[in-house]
């Protein structure tokens, strides 16, 4: 039971940094990341991608029971509830006088959400067949 309490706080810590870097005054129009080009990709954008890439990731913190035994803790719902992420950290932008809504950052942030969900699927298998060789060797 301790193991979820520290997913649950890796989640919210995560969700908090998130919205906090939301509504922060950084990055205005006149800012040097908004001119910058990583791989001919805006560094704007690739920081959306970056921040969003860890969200599946987090479920490998979960133990297996947790996964099972837990609805939130499923990997599509978990991916799902990444998406309304996504959208409100985008969306409270909307309603900030010196934010700015933008529409190539939901793009990103989702960018980075799937590509997490690719993370996340090649983490797991191998944090499976660790977990598996563990268990094997407890016997």
């Amino acid at each position: 039971m301790k193991f979820i309490f520290s997913l649950k706080f890796i989640a919210i810590s995560y969700i908090l940094l998130l919205f906090v870097l939301s509504v922060l005054p950084i990055n205005g129009k006149e800012s040097a990341v908004n001119g910058t080009y990583v791989f001919q990709l805006r560094l704007d954008y690739l920081i959306h991608i970056l921040l969003f890439l860890p969200w599946m990731t987090i479920l490998l913190f979960n133990s297996r029971e947790a996964s099972t035994n837990f609805f939130l803790f499923r990997p599509l719902i978990w991916l799902i509830l990444g998406f309304v992420l996504v959208i409100a950290t985008e969306g409270v932008q909307y309603f900030i006088p010196y934010r700015a809504f933008n529409s190539r950052d939901l793009f990103s942030n989702s960018l980075g959400l799937i590509a997490g969900v690719g993370l996340y699927a090649i983490l797991k298998t191998k944090v499976t067949a660790i977990i598996t060789r563990l268990d094997i060797n407890k016997l």
